[in-house]
This record gives structure tokens, C-alpha cells and sequence, in this order.
């Protein structure tokens, strides 16, 4: 908000900005970040900026201090169904040898935190919360808890699969 909006339209209320407004200051956020964009795509950064404009409309209307908001439905930058598929990639061998190495050099726990992501596709906050009550060591299975706060994102329990490698960072942690 301090850095896309509030420098524009600091002295004006928020029912005195129009939709036609919101627009175009969304046009210039993704003018400007296709410029410094590794992707050459600004819409990424429109698209973050529209949320958090529509969070804070949202709250301020609920709280009585906007009547209405100039955020239309459907209101958004870009190809929506390139955005989606164009954020996943898959790393390099070069990229995996890096990181890698780069283990190395880090504390154990981190390391093995690290390397874990990798293993299992797992967000950091999932591979973070890990108790040894969640591994079938005879199934060789980790079941994320659906109750797990911050960890299963959809509330369902979640199995991942577990290898000789994942299981031999594990019993190497002393915790």
C-alpha cells in the first residue's frame, strides 16, 4: 500500500477513488515491473498489489470507513491461466548440485530442513513442524495431520512418502 498506492491518492479518501483509477495505477505497477522483472511479466506484481488493495477495501468497508470500493469482480492483470502454469519449474541438475553444496555449509538441522524440501516437494512450514509421531517407519510413511496448524493448507490429512535417503537425514538429526 505505502510503495503502489498510498504516494498516489494520500490526500484522497477512500470513496473518493474511482475503479477507472485503480486500473490504471495497476497499469503502471506492471509497466514498471515487467522493466526489473526477471520474467519480463508485470502482472505478477499488479496482481499482488490488486489483493492487498481489495484486503484493505474489504476490511475498511466492513469497518465503516469506505462505503463502497472501486474493485470490480474479475478486476485483474495478465493472463490468468499463463500466470498459474508459467510460476511452476523444475531445478536444474546444475541448480540441485549447488544447492546442494551449499548444504554443506550450514548448520546440521538446516541442512537436513533444506535437503528435505527437496526430497519431498513439501512447503518449509510442513518439512519445519515434522514430529517422529507422524513416521511409519515400518510403512515408511509421513502423515501430515489435517488439525496441524499452518501445515495442511486444504485441513486433509496428507501422506508422503518416504525413502531410505529422507529416512537416513532423519535418524542423522539429534534432536
Amino acid at each position: 500500500l505505502e510503495r503502489n498506492f498510498l504516494p498516489h491518492w494520500h490526500d484522497r479518501t477512500l470513496d473518493e477513488i474511482d475503479t477507472i483509477e485503480v486500473t490504471e495505477r495497476l497499469r503502471e505497477i506492471e509497466a514498471a515491473a515487467k522493466v526489473s522483472s526477471h520474467t519480463g511479466k508485470g502482472y505478477y506484481a499488479a496482481n499482488r498489489a490488486l489483493a492487498i488493495l481489495r484486503k484493505m477495501y474489504n476490511w475498511a468497508n466492513a469497518n465503516g470507513y469506505a462505503t463502497r470500493s472501486p474493485i470490480t469482480s474479475g478486476m485483474s492483470r495478465g493472463n490468468e491461466r499463463e500466470e498459474h502454469s508459467s510460476r511452476k519449474r523444475d531445478f536444474t541438475d546444475d541448480e540441485i548440485k549447488r544447492i546442494c553444496a551449499a548444504c554443506d555449509n550450514l548448520p546440521a538441522p538446516a541442512a537436513a530442513a533444506v535437503r528435505m524440501l527437496m526430497l519431498t516437494g513439501q512447503r518449509t512450514g510442513v518439512i519445519g513442524g515434522m514430529r517422529h509421531s507422524e513416521i511409519d517407519r515400518a510403512e515408511m510413511v509421513w502423515t501430515i495431520p489435517a488439525d496441524t496448524i499452518g501445515r495442511a493448507k486444504n485441513k486433509l490429512e496428507h501422506k508422503v512418502p518416504m525413502t531410505d535417503a529422507m529416512m537416513s537425514l532423519i535418524d542423522g538429526l539429534q534432536i
